[in-house]
């Protein structure tokens, strides 16, 4: 993956999954072990949006 031109490398273990809502996961990596969440919410019959809270 490229972050702002830079190429990063990591591995991820999905730590919560509810279908077509969010998404948590862990990673490990060069960087040590983050944490994030992102959550979908429908806006339409064919859109939807997603947020992602700041990191801890």
């Amino acid at each position: 993956m490229k972050i702002v031109g830079v190429e990063r490398e990591f591995d991820a273990e999905i730590t919560e999954r509810v279908p077509d809502r969010k998404v948590a996961w862990v990673t490990l990596g060069e960087g040590g072990e983050r944490s994030r969440v992102v959550a979908f919410e429908p806006i339409g019959p064919a859109m939807g949006s997603f947020a992602q809270p700041p990191p801890p």
